[in-house]
């Protein structure tokens, strides 16, 4: 657990639903993760993106579901995400939310760098982790890919 960028904890605001949905105990799930028990997925509470990944984990192992960040993706509410999750949605064109998610990212997490490439009429939304391992971006790729379709299918109409 060496990945030290800061995450606020209102990226997994939908934790505690999903959770309770998936009888899975929310407080040992956070102890396990080194969280304390009146933890809240909201506001300004920062913690390293290791201890968010190791709360995905363990939830991924007691749900018995590895996939678990679909649901958790699923539950997602952009305007809980702070400036970063309004942002998505502020833009006339899809390029002008994905411009503004960018530059309010480091609001939500650091150590985020996000691209929109374009060549030849296609586009690619290029999301990765500077200094992460390769462990860390797989428990969070999956439900960050399915929140951001969910997201452009939302703005794209």
């Amino acid at each position: 657990m060496w990945d030290r960028s800061p995450v606020r904890l209102a990226l997994l605001h939908m934790l505690p639903g999903v959770a309770e949905e998936r009888s899975v105990a929310l407080v040992p799930l956070l102890a396990r993760a080194g969280l304390a028990a009146d933890e809240r997925f909201a506001g300004d509470d920062v913690v390293p993106r290791a201890q968010l990944c190791a709360l995905l984990r363990h939830f991924a192992q007691r749900s018995g579901d590895p996939a678990v960040g679909l649901d958790l993706a699923a539950a997602a509410d952009p305007a809980r995400l702070g400036m970063a999750g309004r942002a998505l949605f502020s833009g006339r064109t899809l390029r002008e939310c994905l411009a503004a998610l960018a530059r309010q990212m480091s609001d939500l997490q650091g150590g985020v760098a996000l691209r929109l490439e374009e060549r030849d009429g296609a586009a690619a939304w290029r999301h990765s982790f500077s200094d992460s391992d390769p462990e860390h971006a797989r428990v969070l790729n999956e439900g960050i890919a399915a929140f951001m379709l969910r997201a452009l299918a939302a703005i794209a109409g």
